[in-house]
C-alpha cells in the first residue's frame, strides 16, 4: 500500500473515531441531564416537607436525624458530583502552538496567528484530528467519573434516608 493511500485510510480511520467520540460526549451529556432531573425530583420529595413547614427533622430520634443529615449530606453531594458532568469544559489540558484543533484555539490569538495556525492545520489534517480525540476522551473520562460518583453518592444517600425513617419508627 502506497504512502498516500494509509495516510488517507489513517485520516478517514482518525475522523470515524472523532465521530464517535462526539457521539459519546453527547450520550454522557444526555445521561446526566436525565439523572440530574430524576435527583432533582428525589431531593424535592426529601425536602419539600422542610421547607413547607410541615415535617422538621428535630422532631425525630438522635440516630434518625443524624442519619437524615447524613443522607441528606449524601444527597447534596450527588447533586454536586451531575452539576460537575453538566458543567462546560472548553479548555483542552495543553495549548497547542502551531495547530488548529478545535474553538478554544482560536482564542487570544491575533488574526496573523490563527491564520498561520489555519494554515499549518490544514496540511496535516491528521494532527488536528488526533488531538480532538484526545481532548474529547479526556472530557468524556471525566463526565463519566463525576457521573460514577454521583450514582454511588445518590445510592448511599437512598440508604441513609431510608434507614432513618426505619430507625425513627423502632
Amino acid at each position: 500500500m502506497r504512502r498516500a493511500d494509509r495516510e488517507a485510510n489513517t485520516r478517514a480511520y482518525a475522523a470515524s473515531v472523532l465521530k464517535e467520540a462526539r457521539e459519546e460526549l453527547s450520550r454522557a451529556d444526555s445521561k446526566a441531564a436525565i439523572l440530574f432531573a430524576g435527583l432533582g425530583v428525589a431531593s424535592s420529595v426529601v425536602i419539600a416537607p422542610v421547607l413547607s413547614g410541615s415535617w422538621t427533622p428535630s422532631a425525630m430520634l438522635a440516630l434518625p436525624a443524624t442519619l437524615w443529615w447524613a443522607g441528606v449530606a449524601l444527597l447534596t453531594l450527588s447533586l454536586a458530583s451531575f452539576t460537575a458532568v453538566l458543567y462546560p469544559r472548553t479548555v483542552y489540558p495543553k495549548k497547542r502552538i502551531t495547530s488548529l484543533s478545535y474553538f478554544g484555539d482560536a482564542i487570544g490569538r491575533s488574526p496573523e496567528e490563527l491564520t498561520h495556525a489555519l494554515m499549518r492545520s490544514s496540511e496535516n489534517t491528521l494532527v488536528p484530528i488526533v488531538e480532538q480525540i484526545i481532548a474529547i476522551a479526556h472530557i468524556v473520562d471525566i463526565k463519566y467519573r463525576h457521573t460514577r460518583r454521583g450514582l454511588q453518592l445518590f445510592a448511599l444517600s437512598i440508604g441513609f434516608l431510608v434507614a432513618s425513617a426505619l430507625t425513627n419508627g423502632a
